[in-house]
């Protein structure tokens, strides 16, 4: 339940905090246009803002509008991703720009029941773009949201619950300002970031730290209220990187990994070629651990399907690949074993 006893957000003084002491100068901050906003947040979306801003500045020269990202193909579109991480986010950014073209004629829709039609477009992001673009207070509830009001209103439900989730979306809409939706929702992302941090909040700087329940308490380190932590699984595998004169077979991933459409080393949970052993890999994701064997296998003999194909230094480049698989290319393959 929530502890908020009729307490309402001090939205004005947040509004004039953001205007003063907030981030105003991002690259996606400088336009309005719906397109560039909507890619920054995809891009932010459980992603730092250091690693988003050379991501961004990279795809809107490539790809400067919704139709120039709609007509790439789908490797264009994975290499110029690779590196940032939950990659299911590249093909829905993908998916949603051929739908903007394809049902709106290239111009995004500001209605919030036609952007949640949209692939990879949830309720938040959706109310993040809407504000953005048009300058509308409009509920959005991302990571940093959910801690500012967790803290503010001292919210008893555990972080992630499907309690948690209804009182905090109940919240946002009911502490809206009249208008300003665009600096109300940047000043809640910025307060997050900035100030009231996972730790070692920065109270004494809060510009709504006289209303805040678990502030004034002396326990805002202690919300949101989370879950103890399960320890993450360990996955082995076996990672075949298999060589031919200057090139590297590699394989487009299929089913339903996290990996999917990126091209990456045959692999096996079962070590079935012999080969010189290579540098053991690590590679922590959200639910569990990856830890990969790879065997260097010279002139291997591979059932080369339409899915798979050797790659030289050069072509890497222009395909989508995951970085602890690049890492390993890069230093191991073109790096020492194709020079020997």
């Amino acid at each position: 339940m929530s502890c908020s006893d009729g307490i309402k957000f001090p939205c004005t003084a947040l509004i004039s905090w953001q205007k003063q002491e907030g981030r105003n100068s991002f690259p996606w901050q400088k336009t309005h246009d719906p397109y560039r906003r909507w890619l920054a947040e995809i891009m932010l979306q459980q992603t730092q803002v250091t690693a988003v801003i050379p991501y961004f500045q990279k795809f809107v020269e490539r790809f400067p509008t919704v139709e120039h990202l709609a007509s790439a193909s789908e490797d264009e579109v994975m290499a110029n991703w690779a590196g940032l991480g939950y990659y299911s986010r590249a093909r829905n950014l993908h998916a949603c720009a051929k739908a903007v073209v394809e049902k709106f004629s290239g111009r995004f829709p500001l209605e919030l029941n036609k952007l949640l039609e949209l692939p990879g477009i949830g309720r938040s992001t959706a109310g993040a773009i809407i504000s953005a673009v048009t300058d509308k207070p409009v509920p959005m509830l991302d990571g940093n949201v959910k801690r500012v009001f967790a803290r503010f209103f001292k919210i008893n439900e555990v972080y992630g619950t499907a309690g948690f989730e209804k009182v905090l979306w109940d919240l946002t809409e009911n502490n809206l300002p009249q208008e300003e939706g665009r600096a109300f929702s940047q000043g809640l992302m910025d307060l997050g970031s900035m100030i009231c941090t996972r730790s070692n909040p920065k109270c004494l700087l809060c510009p709504v730290s006289e209303l805040c329940r678990a502030g004034k308490e002396g326990c805002p380190a202690e919300y949101p209220i989370k879950a103890k932590k399960k320890a993450k699984p360990v996955r082995h595998t076996f990672w075949y990187v298999c060589t031919r004169g200057e090139a590297v077979w590699l394989e487009k991933r299929t089913g339903k990994g996290v990996w999917k459409h990126l091209w990456s080393f045959p692999e096996g949970d079962d070590l079935t070629r012999k080969g010189t052993p290579l540098p053991t890999v690590f590679h922590e994701f959200t639910h569990y651990k990856l830890t990969a064997s790879p065997i260097h296998v010279l002139d291997a003999e591979l059932n080369e399907s339409d899915h798979g194909g050797w790659f030289s230094r050069e072509d890497i480049e222009q395909i989508g690949i995951p970085s602890p698989v690049k890492k390993l290319l890069l230093e191991e393959v073109f790096g020492k074993i194709l020079l020997a």
